[in-house]
């Protein structure tokens, strides 16, 4: 409620996830309105989240902090996504992520996971349709084609995931709105934005963000 507030006071889309440390690691989910008051195992929360028609991806499944799912991303059923861009994450790290959603046939996410606000923006979901509301959002993540996209100079290029090659971990220059909401200290959340685009080089407007 007091995103949604902040949302209508500022003109500016933001749509609250849930990030989960279930017993294989995290999980974030967008659609649900609560989270089990402690641990359960992965596919406990992926059932919850399936229940209520939410969207979950597994986030920084390799990064080494004992938080991701990593080959577990193999025994879970029902996942929709891997997050294959992290923004706190190494770059062999998301490479490995990225291997196992083209593996598993799963929707690749992106993610600025920005703890600092110089972090913020430096990677990105495309939807290929305007959202502005949370339950467009969803609807956009599961039923369209999200595509990972990284911030290069002024633009942000959608990267293509059939050569992993090509995910950079470049120097950012921030959303201005967006740093201005983080600076604000209203919302005490992280960053996950989605970005409409004009085409694939030239940066448009920001059309959402999420409570990652």
């Amino acid at each position: 409620e007091r995103a949604e507030a902040y949302s209508r006071e500022i003109g500016y889309p933001i749509f609250v996830g849930m990030e989960f440390f279930s017993l294989w690691g995290d999980i974030t989910a967008w659609g649900i309105d609560g989270i089990p008051d402690q641990r359960v195992s992965a596919q406990d929360f992926i059932d919850l989240v399936r229940e209520k028609d939410g969207f979950c991806v597994s986030c920084h499944p390799f990064r080494s902090n004992n938080r991701g799912l990593r080959e577990h991303l193999r025994d879970v059923h029902g996942l929709d996504g891997v997050e294959v861009l992290n923004g706190s994450t190494p770059l062999e790290e998301n490479r490995t992520a990225l291997r196992f959603c083209r593996e598993l046939g799963l929707k690749a996410i992106g993610a600025s996971d920005a703890h600092v606000p110089e972090q913020v923006g430096k990677y990105v979901t495309w939807l290929p349709e305007t959202v502005t509301t949370l339950p467009d959002f969803v609807t956009g993540l599961g039923y369209h084609a999200p595509a990972p996209s990284l911030h290069s100079a002024v633009s942000y290029p959608i990267f293509m995931q059939e050569s992993c090659g090509n995910i950079s971990q470049e120097p950012i220059l921030p959303c201005k709105k967006i740093l201005k909401i983080w600076r604000s200290g209203k919302l005490g959340i992280d960053i996950f934005p989605a970005w409409e685009y004009g085409n694939a080089n030239n940066f448009k407007r920001p059309i959402a963000r999420s409570g990652r």
